[in-house]
């Protein structure tokens, strides 16, 4: 091997280890800044809350690459993101007491997500429709609990589990918004 070579081959491999040692310091960086709130201290307060129990790796989610609308993405990001317009998110920016956020559609519970995908009585028929959806594609997803669910449906990385996913929280979002203004 002629010395050009070998010194070609070397700065390559010199490249590709500060290359990797790049991504491996930010993928450290990522993880601290996910459970840092800054703005109170908290190591786990109420910003990115959802999504630091749905994101585990340091990826691009399949869902984002489907072939849909994207404002039907954007309802599935917002839920991820804690970035909506359910009370858990809204009350933060109004300083409404965590307790006073209640779900102004069923008034049962505080509007979270997990409220909002889970539990909330008026958007039962769309979640039920939801549901059927994803027990067809895994039919033991009936008889997954609730937390298991709710993980589930924003954690799949499948491209049928996600497109009915996010067509699902689309639905749901949309409805959540007309019965709020009505």
């Amino acid at each position: 091997m002629s010395g050009k070579i070998k010194i070609l081959c070397q700065r390559k491999q010199l490249l590709f280890s500060f290359q990797k040692k790049l991504e491996e310091e930010f993928i450290k960086y990522w993880k601290q800044a996910l459970f840092c709130d800054s703005n109170n201290g908290n190591s786990h307060g109420n910003k990115l809350r959802t999504y630091r129990k749905v994101k585990n790796n340091f990826e691009l989610e399949k869902y984002l690459l489907l072939d849909l609308n994207k404002s039907v993405i954007s309802k599935m990001v917002k839920i991820r993101i804690s970035n909506s317009k359910l009370l858990i998110e809204v009350g933060r920016y109004t300083r409404t007491p965590l307790e006073q956020r209640i779900c102004p559609i069923c008034k049962d519970g505080i509007e979270d997500e997990f409220h909002f995908l889970i539990q909330c009585k008026a958007l039962e028929l769309n979640r039920n429709v939801l549901f059927c959806n994803l027990s067809d594609i895994v039919p033991s997803f009936v008889n997954m609990s609730e937390q298991d669910k709710f993980s589930f449906i924003l954690k799949s990385n499948d491209t049928d589990i996600s497109t009915v996913s996010v067509a699902g929280i689309s639905d749901m979002y949309d409805l959540n918004i007309h019965l709020k203004q009505t």
